[in-house]
């Protein structure tokens, strides 16, 4: 029952950021997302490595591109379906993050909160326009990495410390504001996981 409603709420997200951003759907193709599909023809496969001669380090949202392009070329219908479902998971991530934080009683505070992230205008251009999707990425990547961090802090499990590098990694190389990540990591350890008495910032940084 637990898996059917988490699987039911990712469906519902995903048909209601398709429903609402429906009038989008030709919005991909403007601006910069036409100099990555330029990119993309002339330089393959081969041009990830340098983020399509951008001066940004973006090989991971670069690699998806292609894939994309790869897929669907310029179908307006595939880019607004792996657009709508990266910002649906989003959404749904962060309900999970809200889930673990919140106290049982008030989980319909998560789903109100996610929900709300789910709608919010702020969202807009990231999921309208085909330029964004590193900003889709790395929203993905920081809520995973929390999520395997406070799994290996409740269970111990070393695989989940492992997914938590491989995550910051990818973050690293989808925009900048991963620098970043590392403090919201520390406050969320601080805050969230351990309590006073077993802290230990040591271990926390190795």
């Amino acid at each position: 029952m637990k898996h059917l409603n988490k699987y039911t709420t990712a469906l519902i997200y995903f048909i209601i950021t398709m429903i609402l951003y429906w009038p989008s759907k030709d919005g991909k193709f403007v601006g910069d997302t036409m100099y990555y599909i330029e990119e993309i023809k002339k330089d393959g496969f081969r041009g990830i490595f340098t983020s399509y001669d951008m001066i940004f380090h973006w090989q991971f949202p670069c690699l998806v591109y292609y894939l994309i392009h790869k897929i669907f070329g310029v179908s307006w219908l595939g880019w607004h379906l792996v657009f709508s479902f990266l910002h649906s998971a989003n959404a749904l991530l962060i309900k999970r993050v809200l889930d673990i934080l919140l106290p049982k009683k008030y989980l319909i505070v998560a789903l109100f909160g996610s929900f709300l992230f789910l709608v919010s205008p702020f969202q807009s251009e990231v999921v309208a326009w085909g330029a964004t999707l590193h900003y889709l990425l790395i929203v993905l990547f920081l809520l995973l990495s929390i999520l395997s961090l406070n799994s290996y802090y409740t269970t111990g499990k070393s695989r989940h410390i492992y997914l938590f590098q491989v995550y910051f990694i990818l973050s690293l190389w989808c925009f900048e504001q991963a620098f970043l990540f590392p403090f919201v990591y520390m406050l969320y350890y601080f805050f969230f996981l351990q309590s006073e008495s077993s802290r230990n910032w040591k271990s926390f940084l190795l």
